[in-house]
Parts: structure tokens; C-alpha cells; sequence
């Protein structure tokens, strides 16, 4: 999971929401063998909407609809550029 989204802007903000994410089960299965007569007050939301609310409050549309393909494009691209940069600001 480290390398999901790797480059995008917000990535490591996305990645620490799916750690709260997955550590919310635990959390609530915590709650109840605490007090195990307590009623949830409603049903949890699904983890796939979880997820999902996470990435569309973290990453960009573009990293979203962009196939794997052309993250690796733009990707070399960058990593290209970069490296042109390093040799112009070498001479």
C-alpha cells in the first residue's frame, strides 16, 4: 500500500485514512466486548464507501480516472524531465 498513488499530492493523507479505516472493525468489535449489551445506534457505513469517501476527499480526480498505464507514463515522464533539469543545471 505504500507505493498507492506514489507521486500523487495528498497519497500519504489517503494512506493514513485507510489505516483508519481498517482499524475501525477492531475498534467497534472493542466496543462491544466492552459492553455487550449496548445496541449500535445505526448501521456502520460499508469500508468500500469508506475507501472511497477517503479518496475523493484525498486525491485528485486525474490520479482517480488514470489508468495504471498512464500514471507509469507520466511517471518516466517526470523522472525524464527531472533528470534533464540535473544535467542543464550541471554544465
Amino acid at each position: 500500500v505504500a507505493h498507492l498513488f506514489a507521486g500523487e499530492m495528498n497519497a500519504k493523507r489517503f494512506r493514513i485514512a485507510l489505516d483508519e479505516i481498517a482499524g475501525l472493525p477492531k475498534k467497534h468489535l472493542r466496543q462491544l466486548q466492552q459492553n455487550p449489551n449496548a445496541r449500535p445506534q445505526s448501521q456502520p457505513p460499508k469500508i468500500s464507501e469508506l475507501i472511497l469517501d477517503a479518496a475523493t476527499k484525498h486525491l485528485s480526480e486525474d490520479a482517480l480516472y488514470r489508468s495504471p498505464e498512464e500514471s507509469y507514463e507520466m511517471l518516466l515522464s517526470e523522472e525524464l524531465h527531472a533528470e534533464r533539469d540535473a544535467n542543464t543545471s550541471n554544465m
